[in-house]
């Protein structure tokens, strides 16, 4: 769009940007653009979940909104407090020469640059700390804090215009290296949408990430593949001829997945394992989350202070104990108990099982494989019948 009367003087923007919880996975970016008070092109937006949630990216990203808002062959002025947006501008010829390859934001500054080469008149960048440009700066920042508080991330069209983007790259620049990623990043990356799933339920489960907890190789299989929903339970028999019938539980006759086969069978198994679970963390003095497929799958992401290997270690065991004994038959309660007791302890260590061994001044170098190392959790042993009366003539 153009003006017939295009004013000579540039037109201010002030842009803004703020990121709440930088580097977390529950990151907030915001962007503010201010251009007078009142004035409804005025912009409080929340940066879109589908791009970075840094303060790089809600500066770049308001950057491309801020010239957008006026006719192209309007001039335009664009101040920030940041160098951010300079220095991106600066360094994008470079990757573009390069196709974009490993560019962060790549899609903001093609399409800024986008946008850029379709204006026909002047647009200038500039940093400010203060001065004259501080109070627009300050009204930026706020409608930005204001927008990395919002729940709800905006919906920005980033697409660049394609009369005015360069594909591919120079020859003169390209290097084996960079050839190679370039075909590979031509590749369309396509996730399961069962993967996308099973991932957005761990995220709504674990709130934080402070800790990372190691597991056995067994165990993290398990994991994984729980992970990628590639068990062969529950929809998998589906579309077996002959299968069919597996798709559904013997005991309960509903559908087996994950859910149903961890937290919610009537088979002997999950309800006893999951009992003796709760029994062993409760005298860490914790409250026992209920056990759920989110809180499995996440459970090495969960915070527990100066317990949360205690508690990976529990959870997992505990679900892999659940999956082995779905394959075989229904399971004694005693076999249940005397099974988790033998899976969980040569899982862990002294130092992590501190304040709930017995007699743990006293424990000797193989502790791992006595028979009675867990508080009020002993192994439950078969009861050997009573001797017979003696008989009068005999013994």
């Amino acid at each position: 769009m153009t003006v017939a009367n295009p004013p000579r003087d540039p037109v201010q923007i002030f842009v803004g940007a703020v990121c709440t919880r930088t580097g977390d996975a529950e990151a907030r970016a915001g962007l503010g653009i201010f251009m007078a008070t009142d004035d409804p092109r005025n912009k409080s937006i929340r940066v879109p979940e589908t791009l970075e949630q840094t303060v790089a990216s809600a500066e770049m990203l308001a950057a491309l909104i801020a010239v957008r808002l006026l006719p192209r062959n309007t001039p335009v002025l664009v101040v920030s407090g940041r160098d951010l947006i300079i220095k991106n501008l600066k360094s994008a010829p470079t990757w573009e020469d390069r196709g974009w390859v490993e560019a962060r934001n790549k899609d903001v500054l093609i399409a800024l640059m986008s946008e850029l080469r379709a204006r026909t008149a002047k647009t200038s960048f500039c940093e400010s700390k203060g001065g004259q440009y501080a109070l627009g700066c300050a009204q930026a920042q706020t409608l930005a804090s204001e927008a990395a508080q919002r729940n709800t991330a905006d919906a920005i069209n980033v697409t660049a215009r394609p009369e005015t983007v360069l594909r591919g790259a120079k020859l003169s620049k390209l290097t084996q290296s960079t050839a190679y990623k370039l075909i590979k990043s031509l590749r369309e990356n396509v996730s399961r949408k069962a993967t996308d799933e099973v991932v957005k339920l761990i995220q709504s489960t674990v709130k934080q990430l402070y800790l990372y907890m190691p597991t056995t190789k067994m165990i993290r299989s398990f994991l994984w593949r729980c992970l990628h929903s590639s068990l062969r339970i529950g929809k998998y028999w589906k579309h077996i001829p002959e299968c069919e019938d597996r798709e559904l539980c013997p005991t309960c006759g509903v559908t087996e997945d994950l859910d149903h086969i961890m937290v919610q069978c009537n088979r002997p198994g999950q309800a006893e394992v999951w009992k003796l679970a709760e029994k062993l963390w409760l005298k860490k003095g914790h409250t026992w989350p209920a056990p759920t497929v989110g809180a499995i799958l996440g459970c090495r992401l969960a915070t527990f202070k100066a317990d949360a290997r205690l508690y990976t270690i529990l959870v997992t065991e505990s679900a892999h104990l659940i999956w082995k004994l779905r394959w075989k038959d229904p399971a004694s309660e005693r076999e249940i108990h005397n099974r988790w007791q033998y899976s969980i302890a040569p899982s862990l260590v002294r130092d992590t099982w501190k304040g709930i061994l017995e007699d743990e001044a006293n424990l000797p170098e193989n502790w791992l494989r006595g028979p009675e190392v867990l508080v009020g959790i002993a192994p439950v042993r078969s009861q050997r019948p009573p001797p017979p009366p003696a008989v009068d003539g005999v013994g």
